[in-house]
């Protein structure tokens, strides 16, 4: 009984530890220069950890862009402009025509009235 519990044991621990590592986008490393270039590094006395970045997923020594845009409730961006994902985080874009102005989405820009927009003849109305 004795080398098949050690065996069970052993894989117990290293899948908890990579259950762990998933779950907290944190791995252990040797040196901060094994960490992604979006990672974060973390040496505390004899331990150094990689921790992916704010709009990256993975397990620090692998960082990989998250989606905002395509994950429901990830971003702010109104239902009258699009969601742009950019590296790391995500901009909300409006159409043509359109302002983006904050805490009311997408607003109708006045060509007439704002100076160099209008195409239109001085004496037009």
């Amino acid at each position: 009984m004795g080398q098949p519990s050690l065996t069970w044991m052993l894989m117990v621990v290293v899948a908890s530890w990579f259950i762990t590592t998933a779950a907290t986008n944190t791995s252990e490393a040797r040196w901060c220069s094994e960490c992604h270039s979006n990672a974060t590094c973390t040496e505390d006395e004899a331990v150094t950890t990689c921790t992916c970045q704010e709009g990256f997923t993975g397990d620090g020594l692998t960082c990989v862009d998250l989606d905002e845009c395509a994950i429901p409730g990830a971003h702010n961006c109104s239902a009258n402009s699009s969601c742009v994902n950019t590296p790391g985080s995500f901009s909300c874009v409006c159409p043509e025509g359109f302002r983006l102005s904050p805490g009311l989405g997408c607003t109708d820009v006045d060509e007439c009235a704002e100076p160099g927009l209008s195409h239109c003849h001085a004496l037009a109305t």
